[in-house]
């Protein structure tokens, strides 16, 4: 599991480590798209949600998802987890708006999203989104 142990003031450090800890991300068109604002933590998160339905959607379509995707998968699924347990409010917002709000948007693979988003992403998804 990637272990993020975010202090007050590691917003401004998401970029980081989401980059260092979700494999494929940073060589990704979800981030090659916004990579000049690669220090904005909103745009880098919107990024890995779009990272994150392009993996979902490759994995539903693909039949079964290889060792790699899963690992891929399981890896943002975990990042965002961490990011919603922090106690930081800019962080658990960044969460909200920019990445599960980009999720709820995608009506074809939302529920499958949601069913595979950790406990504490999935209720703030349930109470802010939802």
């Amino acid at each position: 599991m990637v272990n993020f142990i975010l202090r007050e003031g590691d917003y401004q450090q998401l970029p980081k480590r989401l980059l260092r800890n979700v494999p494929g991300f940073e060589a990704s068109n979800a981030f090659q798209v916004v990579a000049a604002d690669r220090d904005l933590p909103g745009v880098v998160c919107a990024a890995l949600a779009r990272y994150l339905i392009a993996a979902q959607r490759q994995a539903m379509t693909g039949g079964e998802a290889g060792a790699e995707l899963r690992r891929v998968l399981r890896a943002i699924y975990e990042a965002i987890e961490d990011l919603a347990t922090s106690e930081d409010p800019e962080t658990q917002n960044v969460v909200v708006v920019d990445i599960l709000e980009t999720l709820a948007g995608e009506r074809d693979i939302r529920e499958v999203i949601k069913r595979n988003l950790l406990p504490k992403s999935r209720e703030l998804y349930d109470r802010w989104v939802s």
